[in-house]
């Protein structure tokens, strides 16, 4: 009886210390606000696969048809900072790779004008060689800065 007694106790102790506010907070991007929508622009980039990678300038947003950076060719993307932008009808749930050289996060849906919650979040100067490691492969319709 007094080991359960303890054990409520010390249980209700932690509980209080966090709803105080005493425990550490998450370190959790926050998604920016979004202030319109508008379609994205994208530049086709006809290049090798080798140095698909290192081509993508500062920035932007790369994207790649297959794992690894390679498809040819990819898109550089510029988005407007707050504005969703919806993907062009040939590159919706197309892209496999990506590379953000934004010093910002760059939030990804599956649908049309950032409908929904996002599926996906590519931190600031990051890249991923396989978006299906993180369940959103061929699935990118519209991107938030």
């Amino acid at each position: 009886m007094k080991r359960k007694v303890a054990l409520i106790i010390g249980t209700l102790s932690l509980s209080t210390i966090g709803f105080a506010g005493l425990s550490p907070a998450a370190q959790a991007v926050e998604k920016p606000p979004i202030q319109g929508v508008e379609e994205i622009a994208v530049e086709v980039i006809e290049a090798g696969d080798v140095t698909a990678l290192n081509a993508c300038s500062n920035n932007r947003l790369c994207l790649y048809e297959h794992d690894n950076f390679t498809g040819s060719p990819y898109v550089q993307i510029q988005l407007a900072q707050g504005y969703c932008g919806n993907l062009p009808a040939a590159y919706n749930n197309w892209a496999s790779s990506q590379k953000n050289t934004y010093n910002r996060s760059v939030w990804f849906y599956d649908r049309a004008s950032c409908a929904g919650a996002h599926g996906y979040s590519a931190a600031a100067e990051s890249q991923d060689k396989d978006l299906t490691n993180n369940g959103f492969d061929n699935k990118t319709s519209s991107l938030l800065l």
